[in-house]
């Protein structure tokens, strides 16, 4: 059996902030941002947001980069800041990760996103702003477990 030298699992959406900025201050909004095809009551649509978020990323994050950036063994956290804008469109894309080829790479995928139905507040479509982590784990190659373990004999 081929080995993968990174195994990249995102799990996504552990938490969303659910917060629209209007006149400086947060309020809670009426309707979340939608996509096209969810239907249903405010758990519901946020299921739904959540599923069809993780579809589209899974579908477009190129899994093989971070093989390519030697990053060390473990889990790895990236965490998203975007906003989805009163026309149903991602704004503001801000991305902490441990390298800067990761954040281009979400900066990508979330470019590409579909527009959405914006959310409202009294009837009246406002940006809503979120916050996703999205875990990574990068598996420890052979190379590096078998440099390891001379190491460790090495100095026995």
């Amino acid at each position: 059996m081929k080995i993968i030298q990174y195994l990249v699992l995102i799990f996504f959406l552990i938490s969303l902030s659910l917060f629209s900025q209007e006149n400086k201050s947060f309020e809670l909004i009426e309707e979340i941002p939608v996509f096209k095809g969810c239907k249903g009551d405010a758990s519901q649509l946020k299921t739904c947001f959540d599923k069809k978020f993780n579809k589209h990323f899974k579908r477009r994050f190129n899994t093989s980069l971070p093989s390519k950036l030697n990053l060390s063994p473990g889990k790895k956290t990236l965490y998203i800041h975007f906003r989805i804008n009163s026309k149903g469109k991602l704004d503001s894309i801000k991305v902490l990760a441990p390298h800067p080829k990761l954040e281009l790479e979400v900066k990508r995928v979330l470019k590409k996103f579909p527009r959405l139905k914006p959310g409202r507040l009294r009837g009246v479509p406002v940006p809503v702003i979120y916050t996703v982590p999205i875990y990574i784990y990068i598996e420890e190659t052979k190379t590096k477990r078998k440099k390891r373990k001379k190491r460790k004999e090495s100095k026995n």
